[in-house]
């Protein structure tokens, strides 16, 4: 329960950040799409670290919801359409692994360690289907991201 309560907490402070703004303290307008892009992409890899070792005391499925429901939290205004969609796929194949995940409710150990045993296991198409799913959704992250540029 306390590696939940710190998550939570942190996913405060890390959803409060502020935005950039200007000598006068006003939001760079120009420059809006980009931070927000890039403060997505830093809370996210805040998140992806918890939820790579959260795993190792909860079960991965619960582990997958964590993540997701910090995702979902995250203030996306300001960012560019294209890269909310992509983000919303990319939590949503979050989502879809869930069930799968659920299969191993014992398994402990650091996420990929545990998405290793998983691909040797009888749902490993299934698994890895899920897999090239969140993998293409982040491909969709940075194509959008390079859109703004």
């Amino acid at each position: 329960m306390p590696h939940l309560l710190c998550c939570g907490l942190l996913l405060c402070l890390l959803a409060c950040s502020d935005q950039p703004t200007n000598a006068s303290g006003q939001a760079e307008i120009g420059d809006l799409p980009t931070a927000c892009m890039e403060r997505i992409i830093a809370l996210d890899d805040s998140l992806g670290s918890l939820r790579n070792h959260q795993c190792e005391q909860v079960s991965l499925d619960q582990t997958i919801a964590n993540y997701a429901e910090g995702l979902e939290a995250l203030d996306f205004s300001g960012c560019p359409p294209e890269f909310v969609s992509a983000f919303t796929s990319h939590i949503r194949a979050w989502r879809d692994m869930q069930p799968v995940a659920a299969q191993f409710p014992g398994l402990r150990g650091e996420m990929h360690d545990l998405f290793d045993q998983i691909a040797l296991s009888p749902d490993s198409t299934v698994f890895q289907s899920r897999l090239d799913r969140i993998w293409s959704t982040w491909a969709e992250i940075e194509a959008a991201m390079k859109e703004v540029e």
